[in-house]
């Protein structure tokens, strides 16, 4: 966007803006940064927004090991032995396998990780499904968007 303004000499504004939060999540390490920051509590959420831990309706399976800054969204469910490593976030209704180790990721809401599968370092796109088993380390992925109907 910005060269295209430039380009154009067109007007571009800033705004100085004290003690504000402003991070470009425009690769996938400053997302991930910015969302740890957002855990380790460095950066303060407008409302009453919970920022990390797990809510009641959120099921975990015997020797579930969550370490460090993680949030866990409603309705998710964590196999026996899973895994997670912060900072990490667990979106909504997520489904993670029976020993599966996610590492500092972000899994979108309604997304499925297989039993044995392993994510470090990845963003896991809406109802996505990594199979049992997989690993992916610095990875993008994400289901291909539906055709339209004609």
């Amino acid at each position: 966007m910005f060269p295209g303004l430039q380009r154009e000499n067109a007007p571009f504004y800033g705004l100085h803006m004290r003690g504000a939060y402003w991070a470009d999540i425009g690769t996938p390490g400053e997302y991930r940064r910015a969302t740890g920051d957002v855990l380790a509590g460095r950066v303060r959420l407008l409302g009453n927004a919970r920022v990390r831990g797990y809510p009641a309706d959120c099921e975990l399976g015997n020797d579930v090991r969550i370490e460090g800054d993680v949030r866990i969204g409603s309705r998710s469910k964590l196999g026996a032995g899973a895994r997670v490593v912060g900072p990490a976030v667990i979106g909504d209704g997520v489904m993670v396998g029976r020993g599966a180790l996610i590492e500092n990721s972000i899994v979108w809401d309604g997304a499925r990780v297989g039993d044995g599968a392993t994510l470090r370092d990845c963003i896991v796109g809406l109802g996505y499904v990594v199979d049992a088993g997989r690993e992916l380390r610095d990875a993008i992925v994400a289901k291909e968007p539906e055709a339209a109907p004609r």
